[in-house]
């Protein structure tokens, strides 16, 4: 599986808008950027490989061709659970992840700051978002994006 994993510096949309959502309540951010390291990549595969085929909103395209997407990785500690998550962000096929950080342009993502992270508004289960708790070792998918 190609993977990429993104740096502290850029937001993860899902997450910095449930900061957003959550501040009319609570005055802190419960989620908060850390640090993903590569001697956790044997780890993150174990659980995906072991845990996709049971996963209720997994459609059969995303179990039996896991092996073909790409992923970037991102680390969040929740504040209210008190446990670091793991995001994946997943994209069908190859992605050039090296070309793309060598690329002069930028993306922009839906909150207009500079972004790391592909995201798309439809396709189907070529593109979806998911986690991994560290604490129970469970693996969710968060969304499945829209019909192709």
């Amino acid at each position: 599986m190609n993977y990429e994993i993104v740096e502290t510096k850029y937001e993860i949309p899902h997450y910095s808008f449930q900061n957003q959502m959550q501040r009319e309540k609570i005055n802190y951010d419960r989620y908060e950027l850390i640090n993903v390291n590569e001697s956790e990549i044997p780890y993150i595969m174990g659980i995906l490989n072991s845990q996709i085929p049971e996963i209720r909103n997994a459609t059969n395209y995303i179990i039996e061709n896991l092996c073909d997407y790409s992923v970037q990785i991102a680390g969040i500690y929740d504040r209210k659970e008190k446990v670091k998550k793991i995001y994946l962000n997943f994209e069908c096929g190859f992605v050039d992840y090296n070309e793309i950080q060598e690329s002069e342009e930028y993306m922009i993502g839906f909150d207009g700051k500079e972004t790391k992270f592909i995201h798309a508004l439809d396709g189907g289960d070529c593109h979806f978002e998911a986690e991994i708790n560290t604490e129970t070792n469970k693996f969710r998918i968060i969304i499945v994006n829209g019909e192709a």
